[in-house]
């Protein structure tokens, strides 16, 4: 975190006065006499004006803080370059007010030590950052360096602005902000009564940034007054939110027909103006099964750090099963967009036949618990930054006739991407995803993980591969040309174990594809062409999965 402008240049014009000092002294001193006059050459290959800044900079770092360049010349056609090294200067006492020991103890260390104004600019800058974050946003810090002349430098530390800290008394949202204030202050971390943190306060504009349905119209305003801050957010929030869908095709293995694969989704946010979530999905497979997905989350509950999240799965494969996976679980908020989760996770499997399956349905409670990172730049086209996720949970699986036993079941997800920004244009994303689920039998494939498909390993069917145990990489260069346009290529590989009642079989897995994704002002066109290799799928033309999606955005 970077400190405010004024601090910055109070601890660069430290920086000059130090050197100015001592060479003002050197001036009336003269140099040091010394037989070998300390002079190094640098022959004519280095002879280049930034390693010269760099030499002489290692040197003052090193203690010679008179060192300089003095001259080049040539030497029986060689070019040479000569710097004057001085004498090694050492810190002496730091003498400054006993109120303030604890905050300048790290000045105490340097002493007796050679001088080197960077570390000594680290530790300026620590001290500042320290005061500002704690209520002191008007803290300086000016040194007074006396040379002396056994090499000694004595520095006299004056403080000023530190008397008394300073509470955040008032926050002041715009009367059509359209979000509750509580949000606001929880999500910040921004509240009436605490210190007064220069630091947070310069990561309001990155944090709002992150959200689609936040804007920060103009640079909030802080204005100080005898009972303390006050803070006004001019901050503007609306209802975001998204319609659209997603057309895949592809070739049936079996019969070479042609098969259509879809999804519809609705998501809203801020719709009651508590910074909510809301997601309505429907998604048609090409096993022949639809997926019913109902997702919601309410952040800030009451203006604390808690929230609620649900998820609500059904999902039907023709007519022969349905499968419920619903959690429901409250929410730690942490710093930013991070989270802790705990909660319940209830499962069914119900078979549709005429006759009895008693033996056959099952049901599973799980009790989960779950951490979510993200710290991304953009919401929709990030360039920089992490998205983590990993989900542990523990519960009883047992059939539907009450007489059967319950057995322990365990079940851990984790999924991470890290975008590595190379240039303005340029960026490289990278991720790893993994599940294993462990239960003494054998389970049915439809409760396994099921992998595949646009927002799995891509170029296999949607949801087609049910593994108990999984894990696969991707790579994915992407070329921005807009802020919120790309064009991608992309590969992905690992393997998966399956361990169902009825199948077992393993497999690597292995893909690779192109796309783009397209701003079309209203709404995000995106079209991808991937292809897939496993011991079941051979790596065809016929097998090649084509996407269409357009999601429009109010």
């Amino acid at each position: 975190m970077k400190l405010s402008i004024s601090n910055i240049i109070a601890v660069r014009a430290i920086y000059i006065v130090l050197l100015l000092t001592f060479f003002v002294c050197l001036t009336v001193q003269g140099f040091p006499n010394n037989k070998n006059n300390n002079f190094e050459l640098i022959q004519s290959d280095t002879v280049k004006f930034k390693k010269i800044d760099r030499r002489i900079e290692r040197l003052h770092n090193q203690g010679f803080i008179t060192a300089s360049f003095d001259s080049i010349f040539n030497d029986s056609g060689a070019v040479s370059t000569a710097f004057h090294k001085g004498e090694v200067y050492r810190w002496g006492n730091f003498l400054f007010n006993d109120s303030l020991k604890e905050d300048l103890r790290a000045l105490k260390k340097l002493q007796g030590k050679k001088v080197n104004l960077k570390r000594l600019e680290r530790i300026l800058n620590s001290i500042l950052f320290k005061k500002v974050s704690t209520g002191y946003p008007f803290f300086k810090l000016q040194l007074s360096p006396q040379v002396a002349d056994n090499y000694i430098i004595d520095c006299n530390v004056e403080t000023d602005g530190y008397s008394s800290p300073v509470y955040i008394d008032t926050i002041v949202l715009p009367t059509k902000a359209r979000i509750s204030k509580g949000y606001i202050t929880n999500y910040l971390d921004i509240k009436e009564g605490n210190l007064y943190n220069h630091v947070i306060l310069m990561s309001v504009e990155e944090k709002i940034e992150k959200l689609s349905f936040l804007e920060l119209k103009t640079p909030l305003i802080s204005r100080f007054s005898t009972q303390g801050a006050i803070i006004e957010l001019p901050i503007e929030a609306k209802m975001s939110g998204s319609f659209g869908g997603m057309l895949g095709f592809t070739t049936s293995e079996t019969d070479n027909k042609l098969q259509i694969t879809g999804d519809i989704s609705l998501k809203l946010q801020n719709a009651f103006k508590r910074g909510e979530f809301i997601n309505l999905s429907w998604k048609s497979a090409a096993n022949k099964s639809q997926t019913l997905l109902v997702k919601s989350e309410f952040p800030y509950l009451f203006s604390s750090p808690f929230g609620l999240y649900a998820n609500i799965n059904i999902q039907k494969k023709d007519t022969t099963l349905i499968n419920t996976d619903n959690e429901f679980s409250g929410i730690i908020h942490l710093k930013g967009l991070n989270q802790l989760r705990a909660g319940i996770n209830y499962r069914t499997n119900s078979f549709l036949t005429s006759t009895d399956t008693t033996l056959f349905d099952t049901k599973t409670v799980f009790y989960n618990g779950a951490y979510i990172f993200n710290n991304v730049d953009n919401w929709y086209n990030p360039s920089k930054g992490v998205e983590f996720e990993i989900n542990l949970k523990v519960g009883n699986r047992q059939k539907r006739d009450s007489t059967m036993a319950k057995n322990a079941i365990y079940s851990l997800y984790s999924h991470c991407v890290k975008y590595w920004r190379l240039s303005a244009r340029n960026v490289l994303a990278t991720s790893i995803e993994a599940g294993a689920l462990k239960f003494k039998d054998k389970l049915w494939a439809s409760e396994l993980f099921k992998i595949g498909g646009m927002y799995s390993i891509r170029g296999f069917d949607e949801e087609a591969i049910f593994a108990s145990e999984f894990i696969f990489s991707t790579i994915e260069y992407r070329y921005r040309f807009e802020q919120r346009s790309n064009a991608f290529v992309f590969f992905q590989f690992g393997g998966y174990k399956s361990e169902s009642i009825l199948r077992i079989t393993s497999s690597y897995l292995f893909s690779g594809g192109i796309g783009t994704m397209l701003n079309t002002g209203v709404g995000m066109f995106t079209v991808m062409y991937a292809m897939g290799k496993s011991k079941e799928q051979d790596l065809r033309l016929r097998t090649a999965k084509i996407h269409f999606g357009y999601v429009t955005r109010f």
